[in-house]
C-alpha cells in the first residue's frame, strides 16, 4: 500500500519585486526566489533541503509555512490545498505545522518568559490554560533537556543552544505532524550542535513527527534526512535518498557540497570551479549552475535542464544535460 505524502509541493514559484527608482521613471525587477519547486515529505519522514545561502530554501519554507503566499504552484498539506487558505482555516492547519528558526536570539521574545513563549502556542489554539498550561510547558522543557525550574527566566537568560532547545519545546506543544527546521544549528558551536542534533533525532522518534530540514551543510542533512533535495539558483537540481546522494551525487554542485565536507576524500577549500556566480534575478536562459560547472558546454548555457530519474537508481532524479557517472 502506497503512503500518501504528508506535503506535497507543486511546481511553486515566488517572485519578488525590486523597485529601481529614477529621475523620470520607476521600473520594477522581478526576482525569482524560487522557480517551479516540487517535492514530497511522507509522515514520518525527514527531507533535507540543501544548498547554499541564497538558493531560496529559506523562501521555500515561508511559502510552505504561507507566511509569504507563492506566486504560482500550489502547496497541499494533510491533504489540504494550503495554497489560498483564509486567515481562520490556516490557523487551523497551522497547528500541524511548526517552524523552528536558525536565529533563536532573533526569534524569541526577549520581553517574554519562557513560559509564555513556550505556551503561547498552546494557548492561542485553546488546547491548555492556566496551571495545566504550566505543567505542559515543565514536560516540555524536561524533554528538550532544559529545567522546568527557569521557567520564569526571558531568554537573554540562557545561552544559543538552550535557546534553541527553547525554540524546539516552543514547536512541539501542539503535537505537529510537520516541523520545518531552518538552518537549526548553523549558528551553535560545533559541540552544541551535536548535542542539539541528538535532540532532534529522539524527538523525531518520541513524536512521530516528519520534518524538513534547511541546510548548507551536506554532512547535516544527510546525519539526519532520509531523502536529501539540493537546491540552487531556486531549483531542486537533485534529489535522491540520503545514503545514495551520499554515495555517488549526479549533479556537479552537489559533487562539490560534498568534496567540501572535511573529511571528504575529494575535500577542497573551495566550493566551486569558478568564481562567477548566477543570482535569480540575472535570468539566466540556462542551467543556474552553468557559470561554475566544469563539464558546462553550450547547452547547458541555452538550455534549463529538467528533473528526470537517474537510470537504475530507484528515486534518485537529477537535472543536469550531462550528470556524473563517476
Amino acid at each position: 500500500m502506497t503512503m500518501e505524502p504528508l506535503l506535497k509541493v507543486l511546481d511553486v514559484t515566488k517572485d519578488f519585486r525590486r523597485s529601481s527608482l529614477g529621475r523620470r521613471s520607476s521600473t520594477q525587477n522581478i526576482i525569482r526566489a524560487v522557480d517551479g519547486v516540487s517535492l514530497e515529505i511522507l509522515p514520518g519522514e525527514t527531507l533535507g533541503l540543501v544548498g547554499e545561502s541564497g538558493s531560496g530554501k529559506t523562501t521555500l519554507a515561508r511559502c510552505i509555512m504561507r507566511t509569504c503566499n507563492v506566486t504560482s504552484g500550489r502547496i497541499v498539506f494533510d491533504g489540504i490545498d494550503t495554497t489560498d487558505l483564509g486567515r481562520r482555516q490556516l490557523l487551523d492547519a497551522r497547528r500541524n505545522i511548526q517552524m523552528v528558526f536558525q536565529d533563536s536570539q532573533g526569534a524569541l521574545n526577549p520581553r517574554r518568559r519562557v513560559t509564555q513563549i513556550i505556551g503561547e502556542p498552546m494557548a492561542i489554539h485553546g488546547v491548555a490554560k492556566g496551571s495545566e498550561l504550566r505543567r505542559r510547558v515543565a514536560d516540555l522543557m524536561e524533554m528538550v533537556g532544559l529545567n522546568p525550574n527557569d521557567a520564569d527566566r526571558f531568554p537573554g537568560d540562557f545561552s544559543g543552544g538552550q535557546r534553541q532547545r527553547i525554540g524546539l519545546a516552543r514547536a512541539l506543544g501542539l503535537r505537529p505532524k510537520l516541523v520545518v527546521l531552518d538552518e537549526p544549528v548553523s549558528a551553535l558551536d560545533s559541540s552544541i550542535q551535536a548535542q542539539i542534533l541528538n535532540l532532534i533525532v529522539d524527538l523525531k522518534k518520541q513524536f512521530e513527527m516528519a520534518y524538513l530540514l534547511i541546510a548548507h551543510d551536506l554532512s547535516v542533512v544527510n546525519h539526519l534526512s532520509d531523502q536529501v533535495a539540493v537546491m540552487y539558483g531556486g531549483r531542486i537540481v537533485e534529489c535522491a535518498r540520503a545514503e545514495e546522494l551520499n554515495r555517488l551525487p549526479r549533479h556537479y554542485f552537489t559533487h562539490a557540497l560534498h568534496s567540501a565536507e572535511p573529511g571528504s576524500p575529494t575535500h577542497t577549500s573551495r566550493l566551486a570551479s569558478r568564481d562567477s556566480t548566477i543570482s535569480p534575478e540575472n535570468g539566466a536562459l540556462g542551467c543556474s549552475f552553468s557559470q561554475r560547472c566544469p563539464a558546462a558546454e553550450d547547452l547547458c548555457r541555452e538550455t534549463v535542464p529538467t528533473l528526470v530519474p537517474v537510470p537504475n537508481e530507484e528515486g534518485h532524479r537529477v537535472a543536469c544535460h550531462f550528470p556524473r557517472t563517476t
